[in-house]
């Protein structure tokens, strides 16, 4: 080899000290490879109750969720996977505020249940004071500057305009009320690049104000009127932050607006740097256009999904909103929307990747993203990654107690064809609640719909007659065991068959996880068309898969179970 011939690189940066294109490419390039990539979550885990909050204290590898129940669970990060450590039943209803302090050391719940705080070491896990309040608390953030000797806490009083400022370590005794707002408070932040707190309430008016002071911060900011700003815009359309974010840098604000816009402001100045809407004009725009590829959904998909918007926009004052936060480099920007969660360049407004969009039984709502570290100078070509580095987005989704991870890796392949590995059974349901679903499957299965492509196929079902065959069948559709599944096998003049979720044909099996009877009936013949039946391979072999007839079938009597007929929807 000859090494004194060499080809010199183009230099990381200019003469004015300004990287070069190079130098900009690869930091992106880099910066997306610290990102989840699998389009599909790799796994899930549970809570007996919906999850409506979670964080990531990346520093010390520890996931924390909250359920609207008041259970906190503490998890551990670990190489390709999360081990369960510690669960509290912090309060007995759902939590109004949870606050993760800047540094990730402590983690505090309050809620207006029973009026209290608890307060956690995050590192061990333990539950370390625990303080009743003299009044209902609301939304509340951690305050406290660098080398601050008092841990201090913001504590709203809920459903008003008041501010409290707690001493945790003295008792949560009362240090101030702060009376800035005149509408009750929405949202606290804490910017320890600045050490000012942002607070903004249901007016849609912004506050900011040193957590010492208590006044305007004037010489860590570049305003001294809100007129200079452009939250102007926030407080006459009387639009409240639902969500928002710090940047790591303490730079910008990242905003989930209840006028479903996502905005990026400039916290020195107020001044709007980026937006990116969400509304129902342009997500019907998206759909509609055929330039938006990425946008668009199958019609069906895509009408399910707008349901799921109104129910959120409907309830959104009593629901976690979507999420909004920025990745360690300050670089990208990530919310969760209706067709899954965006990571944007917002710098330069581009869309980079799109996670979740197949998902379609999950709406993603809020974020915590842990990201692995990186060592070495990557520009010239010597640096490489942490063993340990895997980068994990964790994600809650509307009405679903799981939480669930995205990572550069697909899912798993299931161990056999029968198993959903990637959705952990790690809450088993009790024999009362089994019961009630056992019950619930054959007294209420009477009649059901098939929400197909081409149509809804409106079926009539014989619980009396065939309980159990009946009882696999709702329990199935009422766990979304046949969302998305294919008709594999279509026979003109004969049936159609579905029911398998791999769409082989050799696939699917039922609730208990084995094969169970048939149950023939002599009144029940496959003597007309659109007769709904199981499909088998053989006698007493009935799993997940069923096929409706389009013609008689006397030939397939006595061999496989009829346990319903299409009442409407003949034509699809």
């Amino acid at each position: 080899e000859d090494h004194d011939k060499k080809i010199e690189d183009e230099p990381e940066s200019d003469e004015f000290g300004h990287p070069t294109s190079r130098q900009k490419e690869l930091e992106e390039s880099y910066g997306l490879s610290l990102l989840p990539s699998a389009p599909f979550y790799e796994k899930s885990l549970q809570h007996k109750d919906p999850i409506c909050n979670i964080y990531a204290a990346a520093t010390i590898d520890t996931i924390i969720t909250i359920s609207t129940d008041g259970v906190v669970k503490f998890w551990k990060k670990g190489y390709r996977g999360i081990d369960f450590l510690k669960s509290y039943k912090a309060h007995p209803g759902k939590c109004t505020g949870t606050t993760l302090s800047w540094n990730s050391r402590f983690f505090a719940s309050v809620s207006n249940t029973d009026s209290s705080l608890k307060h956690f070491e995050v590192n061990s896990a333990d539950m370390i004071n625990m303080h009743k309040l003299t009044f209902e608390p609301g939304v509340c953030e951690f305050i406290y500057k660098y080398n601050e000797t008092k841990q201090l806490i913001a504590v709203a009083e809920y459903n008003t305009s008041n501010i409290n400022i707690l001493e945790i370590d003295a008792g949560a005794k009362i240090l101030e009320t702060l009376k800035f707002h005149t509408a009750p408070i929405r949202l606290l932040l804490f910017n320890p690049v600045s050490e000012v707190v942002f607070s903004s309430d249901n007016k849609g008016i912004i506050e900011y104000w040193d957590p010492i002071t208590y006044e305007l911060p004037k010489h860590k900011i570049a305003f001294a009127y809100k007129l200079e700003t452009d939250y102007l815009a926030l407080a006459k359309g009387k639009i409240p932050i639902l969500s928002a974010s710090i940047s790591h840098n303490g730079k910008y604000l990242g905003c989930y607006c209840k006028d479903r816009v996502v905005r990026v402001y400039v916290f020195s100045t107020g001044k709007l740097y980026r937006e990116f809407k969400e509304t129902f004009d342009i997500l019907a725009e998206w759909q509609n256009d055929k330039e938006y590829k990425t946008m668009v959904l199958d019609k069906i998909e895509y009408e399910k999904r707008m349901a799921i918007e109104k129910d959120i926009e409907k309830n959104i004052d009593g629901t976690t909103p979507p999420k909004v936060l920025f990745d360690d480099s300050d670089q990208y920007l990530i919310y969760s929307s209706h067709i899954g969660i965006k990571i944007v360049d917002f710098h330069s407004s581009i869309l980079e990747r799109l996670l979740g969009k197949e998902e379609s039984n999950e709406r993603f709502m809020h974020l915590a993203l842990f990201q692995g570290e990186a060592k070495g100078n990557i520009a010239g070509g010597t640096g490489g990654l942490k063993k340990e580095f895997d980068p994990t987005l964790f994600c809650t989704a509307y009405k679903k107690n799981r939480f669930y991870m995205f990572t550069r890796r697909e899912p798993e392949e299931h161990e056999t064809k029968k198993e959903t590995s990637r959705d952990v059974l790690n809450e088993q349901p009790s024999k009362e609640e089994l019961q009630i679903i056992h019950n619930a499957a054959s007294s209420l299965s009477t009649q059901a719909v098939l929400y197909t492509s081409m149509g809804e196929i409106h079926l009539k079902l014989f619980p009396k007659e065939c309980p159990k065959t009946v009882e696999n069948f709702v329990v199935h559709s009422r766990n979304k065991y046949y969302d998305n599944v294919i008709f594999h096998r279509i026979i003109k003049g004969f049936m159609i068959q579905t029911g398998d979720p791999e769409g082989t044909g050799c696939g699917g099996e039922s609730i208990w996880k084995e094969d169970f009877e048939d149950e023939f009936n002599d009144e029940l013949k496959h003597d007309r068309a659109f007769v709904l039946s199981m499909a088998n391979s053989g006698p007493n072999t009935n799993g997940s898969q069923f096929f409706i007839t389009s013609a008689p079938a006397p030939w397939l009597n006595k061999k496989h179970t009829v346990f319903g007929r299409v009442t409407k929807g003949m034509d699809v």
